[in-house]
């Protein structure tokens, strides 16, 4: 008997339709073409490490520090201590770009202001007085340094805005003025009633009047005086201030981070990229083999 020839598969297909669409899926391409698929993702890491490991890192470094010099002394300070640290260490940290902080730094540093504001920044701590005083730097070193010269002037602002010892200096000087008067007075009033003796005349019982009411007068004010300048010495003691807590000694460097990240984008788009080549290269694979162009 004789066998019917076995006809080509390829006969299967009915060509006097449309042509058939032969379309292979991502995972199996990525499966026939490894090392296509590969290729893009590792030409990318590879330029990402060197493109990472050639970029000058930046660095950063952080001083510390804290509001102080509330008196506590005072009736219900203690009661409302760490709310008010709390917001003046807020209002504080926002006024580290201010004029007169940004000015003497850049100075100090011989830079210009605006690069100065640029290397800075201060934040508070939540839920604490303390305020951190953040600074960049081309190097390590010139980090630390920039941080430690721009809390030094943080410090320097806020104590020149709490500061009241130009009215206590001049309150001191009519102070001391006033007693010398009192003095004076009163050597007057000693000096009458010595003349005066036990029946003095008309004339002398009116200067020694008069005498004895400026000298009153005078103490009176000398009182008063001395009130002021124990009250405005009181305000100095309790002016918040800021007090170093941490100084910068070391700076970390962004390279490790940069590095990371740079490496993960070249990653992604990598294995988007192999993907992609191998999906193309496969399928015209094929379509070639079924004749489709």
């Amino acid at each position: 008997m004789l066998e019917t020839p076995q006809r080509d598969r390829m006969t299967d297909y009915d060509f006097s339709g449309p042509i058939p669409a032969f379309r292979v899926g991502a995972l199996e391409s990525v499966r026939r073409h490894k090392l296509l698929a590969a290729l893009p993702l590792i030409f990318l890491a590879v330029f990402a490490v060197a493109y990472g490991m050639r970029r000058d890192p930046t660095y950063t470094a952080e001083a510390r520090v804290g509001v102080g010099g509330l008196d506590l002394a005072q009736p219900g300070a203690l009661n409302g201590f760490s709310d008010a640290t709390e917001t003046l260490a807020a209002t504080y940290s926002r006024v580290i770009t201010a004029d007169d902080v940004i000015e003497p730094l850049a100075k100090d540093l011989h830079i210009t202001p605006s690069a100065a504001r640029g290397r800075i920044s201060a934040s508070p701590v939540p839920g604490s007085s303390i305020i951190r005083v953040s600074a960049t730097g081309l190097s390590a070193g010139a980090a630390v340094t920039t941080a430690n010269a721009a809390s030094e002037e943080l410090e320097s602002y806020v104590s020149g805005i709490s500061r009241v010892d130009t009215t206590s200096r001049r309150v001191y000087e009519a102070y001391r003025r006033a007693v010398r008067n009192q003095q004076a007075r009163q050597l007057r009033v000693d000096r009458l009633n010595r003349n005066a003796g036990d029946n003095p005349a008309v004339e002398v019982r009116t200067q020694l009047v008069q005498a004895r009411t400026e000298l009153n007068l005078s103490t009176l004010r000398t009182q008063l005086l001395r009130q002021r300048y124990r009250s405005l010495q009181q305000s100095e003691a309790s002016s918040p201030e800021l007090q170093t807590l941490t100084k910068a000694s070391f700076a970390t460097s962004d390279r490790s981070s940069n590095l990371q990240l740079v490496l993960f984008g070249a990653l992604a788009v990598g294995a988007l990229l192999g993907i992609a080549l191998a999906t193309l290269r496969a399928n015209a694979l094929a379509r070639r083999s079924v004749g489709v162009r």
